[in-house]
This record gives C-alpha cells, sequence and structure tokens, in this order.
C-alpha cells in the first residue's frame, strides 16, 4: 500500500421538498440523498458565487453499494442543501465512477474551456474509473457550473493496476502546476506508514493553518478500510512539509482525526481561501450496508473547519495537533431552550462507589428543533479530585433508549449501546473513548460541544482537539426528548442547550 504524488495538469432533477426529508430517523442539519446509497464524499469545491459543490459516491438503484455514480448537492452556507442531478455516470454498466476530486480552472491550463464560460465556473474532475480489470484516472469538465460534465475519452493516468484510485488535485503556486494524491499499491513517494490496515485509501494533501500563528503546516490524510483501530474504517494524518514534489513528514506517527467510529473518507473543499473546510461519510464500511434506514442510506458529517494547534500530548511531548470544529450553525436559527450551572461537593473519597457520591443533575425535554447544540464547560473544584471527576451527559427517548457522554479521570467517551433497542449488529460496537488534556492543568477545565440530529452525534472537545462522531438508530417513530445533566465527585458545570432548525425546510 503506496502513495504516489504525481503532477498532473442519467440524470435527472431530484425534486427537492421539505417533505422527502423529514423521516424519524433521518438527520435534518446532515446532507442525505433523498433515496438509495451514500457513501464516499467526492470532487468538493467552493465556486467564486458562493456555492459549495458536494458530490459523493452514489448508487441510484438500491440502498447498497453499486452502480457508483457522482451524485451533487448544493449549499451555500453548508447547512442547507439542495440535491441535484446526477453528475457524472459510467457509459458501461460494468463500470463505476470511483471518488475523485474538482478544481476551478481559471486559467484554462486544461484547455477545455472559451471565453464563453465565465473563468469561476471552469469545473474539471479527476476521478477513478473503475472496470472488471483495472482502475484508471480520467477527466471530466464542465460547462454549466457543475450540474454536468463531459467526460474526456482518454485514460490520464493508467498504470495497469486494479488498486489505483481516488485521485485529489490542487494547485501547488510556486510550481504554477497541479498537484495529484492517488492511492497506489506498487510503487510510492510515501509509505507504508502509520496505521497500515488492509487499503489505503482516499489520500488526501492539504495545507493547514496554525493557531495563533500565520503560518501553515502541511497535512496528508490517509484513510483506512478495513483494519481501523475502532474497527473497519477510520481517517489517521501525518503533520509534514510539502515542496513540491515530496511530502516529508515530521515523523512516522499517524494520529486519528476522529475517535468515533463513523467517521471516513474525508475530503476538504478546494478554493476557500485560508480556511480549510471539510466533511466525511458518516459512517462504516463494517455496517455501513444494514443499518435500519429507508428509502435512504448514509449520510455525512456536519463540515468542519480545521487547524493546527501545539499542544502537550504527554508528559515529554509536544506535537501539532488537528482541531475540527462545525462551521457556524447560525443558520439554523439556534434558540436557547436550557441554561444552568451544577455543582457536587467534594467528599474527600478518592473511589468512585455510588453510595459515596454526592452528585447534581438537571434534566430538560428537547424541544423547540429537530436538531440540538450542547455546550459545557466542565470545572474542576478541588486539584486533588482531578482523577476522580465525572460528568455524564445522557440523551434519552420515551422508550427508554439513550445515548450518552461520559467524563472520567481526564477521559471522555461516547455510548450509544441504550439506543441499540430493536436493531443490532455484532460489528456496531457501543462505545468510543479517548484521553484528552485540560485546556488548563492548573486549573482543570474540559470543554465538551455535542450536536445532536436525530441519528448521529457528534462529540467536539476542548475547541475541537478531539473529535468523535457516532450514529445510532433508534425504534421506528423514536425521538431523543430529554437531556440530563449530571456531574459529581467535586465538580461542577455550566451548561447551555440549543435548539436547530431543519436544514431541510
Amino acid at each position: 500500500m503506496y502513495f504516489s504524488l504525481a503532477s498532473c495538469l442519467c440524470s435527472a432533477l431530484v425534486k427537492s421538498s421539505a417533505a422527502q426529508y423529514d423521516q424519524p430517523d433521518r438527520p435534518q442539519i446532515h446532507y442525505s440523498p433523498a433515496s438509495n446509497f451514500m457513501n464516499d464524499p467526492n470532487g468538493m469545491v467552493r465556486t467564486d458565487d458562493g456555492v459549495f459543490h458536494l458530490y459523493y459516491q452514489y448508487n441510484p438503484t438500491a440502498a447498497v453499494a453499486g452502480n457508483q455514480t457522482w451524485g451533487h448537492a448544493t449549499s451555500t452556507d453548508l447547512l442547507h442543501w439542495r440535491e441535484m442531478p446526477i453528475a457524472i455516470f459510467a457509459d458501461d454498466p460494468n463500470d463505476g465512477i470511483f471518488s475523485g476530486s474538482a478544481i476551478v480552472d481559471y486559467n484554462n491550463t486544461s484547455g477545455f474551456f472559451n471565453d464563453s464560460i465565465p473563468s469561476f465556473q471552469r469545473l474539471v474532475a479527476v476521478y477513478t474509473l473503475n472496470t472488471p480489470t483495472r482502475q484508471t484516472q480520467r477527466i471530466a469538465f464542465s460547462h454549466d457550473n457543475g450540474t454536468s460534465f463531459v467526460k474526456h475519452p482518454d485514460a490520464v493516468i493508467d498504470v495497469e493496476s486494479s488498486q489505483f484510485r481516488d485521485p485529489k488535485v490542487f494547485w501547488y503556486a510556486p510550481s504554477q502546476s497541479w498537484i495529484m494524491a492517488v492511492v497506489w499499491e506498487e510503487l510510492s513517494r510515501f509509505g507504508p506508514a502509520g496505521i497500515l490496515g488492509f487499503q489505503y485509501e482516499v489520500p488526501e494533501l492539504v495545507e493547514v493553518p496554525l493557531e495563533d500563528d500565520v503560518g501553515t503546516r502541511w497535512l496528508l490524510f490517509v484513510n483506512i478500510n478495513p483494519g481501523a483501530p475502532q474497527g473497519g474504517s477510520f481517517v489517521q494524518y501525518f503533520v509534514g512539509d510539502w515542496n513540491g514534489t515530496h511530502f516529508n513528514p515530521d515523523d512516522l506517527t499517524s494520529s486519528a482525526a476522529d475517535f468515533g467510529k463513523d467517521w471516513y473518507a474525508l475530503q476538504t473543499w478546494s478554493n476557500t481561501g485560508r480556511d480549510v473546510i471539510g466533511l466525511a461519510w458518516a459512517s462504516n464500511w463494517q455496517y455501513s450496508q444494514v443499518v435500519p434506514t429507508g428509502p435512504w442510506r448514509s449520510f455525512q458529517s456536519l463540515p468542519r473547519i480545521f487547524t493546527l494547534r501545539k499542544r502537550q500530548v504527554n508528559p515529554d511531548t509536544f506535537r501539532l495537533k488537528l482541531c475540527a470544529n462545525p462551521v457556524s450553525l447560525a443558520p439554523l436559527s439556534p434558540q436557547t431552550i436550557a441554561l444552568g450551572n451544577l455543582s457536587s461537593a467534594w467528599n474527600g473519597q478518592t473511589t468512585l462507589s455510588a453510595d459515596l457520591l454526592e452528585t447534581d443533575l438537571r434534566a430538560h425535554r428537547l424541544v423547540l428543533g429537530v436538531a440540538f447544540d450542547v455546550n459545557i464547560t466542565l470545572f474542576v473544584t478541588n486539584p486533588s479530585a482531578v482523577a476522580s471527576a465525572f460528568a455524564r451527559i445522557k440523551f434519552s427517548s420515551d422508550a427508554d433508549e439513550s445515548v450518552a457522554v461520559y467524563f472520567q479521570n481526564s477521559a471522555v467517551a461516547v455510548d450509544r449501546g441504550g439506543a441499540q433497542k430493536t436493531w443490532y449488529n455484532p460489528f456496531f460496537t457501543d462505545k468510543s473513548s479517548t484521553f484528552t488534556r485540560a485546556t488548563e492543568p492548573s486549573s482543570p477545565t474540559t470543554k465538551l460541544r455535542i450536536v445532536l440530529d436525530r441519528s448521529i452525534i457528534e462529540l467536539f472537545v476542548n475547541d475541537g482537539e478531539d473529535v468523535a462522531t457516532s450514529t445510532y438508530f433508534l425504534a421506528p417513530n423514536s425521538t431523543l426528548t430529554q437531556a440530563a445533566i449530571e456531574v459529581g465527585q467535586g465538580m461542577c458545570a455550566n451548561y447551555t442547550i440549543d435548539s436547530l432548525q431543519s436544514g431541510w425546510s
């Protein structure tokens, strides 16, 4: 499993309506197609008219993978989406249009455009054509601002391999050239490194800004499937430098971009200036084709803004750590439905026996919205209590289903086990956890932000230093209706709960 870094230069309109997207288990602020199966995001590009294009792997004929095309959706705020016609589809029923990327070819370096096409609408897509015998890299271009594409008839790169896919292209100004990162099993400029799994997929090479600094560093994202530490598929990243031909990592240690189990095939939007904005498919190949939804299956994560922050990751080591935070949710008309503070006295005990704990618990009905943004700041009131301080945020349905977030002894966990009452899969493991450092060790504080949306929970810890994405599936027609926040062992918390309106309305 290797990477090659190389220089490179059906559609029926979906009639969108809010009613099509209002099933009880369908997330309301995360993108999903009206019907059938979606997986990896592709070809993500922003045009100068303010439109974000999201292409994605899409089977228009069934709610399982197959018959791969490029589905398409557009948005001006990354939260309200319009489903568009299929953008690219194969000519042969035995072939598939696999993952790739798209760019704005302002200067017509491809030669595909004339002066009648405004420069900001000159979209070029680079994708993998998968046939029964090989995978080749192809180019297509659009004359209608990305609604449809004309496929170039010939392969632009063909190494006679069946495992050569997922090209990501970006413009590298110092060399005035287009650069492609692409998966290849035979020969590489980078790898093997990090967690190998069975195969590398969907590479992403991107320049990311440093927080509190005008500088940038380069990140190489590498997706693994199967063989992730959590099981199935996941995203890892390396920090390093790019000199125009080679990516040179600081070391060969990789880090997980998301410690949940449902965040895969990350891609970032091109043409966004200094901001680095991306999303991933909110599922896992271990169970993605059998989760109990319909007539659609799968959704994307919230778009996230990426930065790099220097943090002490253990007593001896400082590293640049990827931070990810959701884009502004202001377009969803947030309305505060609960706020308050909790505190629990320190009782001098060092164990976590339930009968020794004094806790403070508040419960609130989840009303006025279809999704919720919960922000909690946890404070340890006695430094000697750090090891045993704990908190729990539990979201429950009237049928006693639940998902929860836990904090204890500098660790955070997401638990979706309480939601699995009517559907079971042995690979749909229920808990994800990680270690997290307090924002200020001298005055231990931990920030938790939880975005809850019908069938998905996204957790952002300490302004995005650790992130987890987990899906869950309640009984038919069931919803989470209550939030209970509890602290104990010498801890206090401030919190707000905002309701959010649907992105489909």
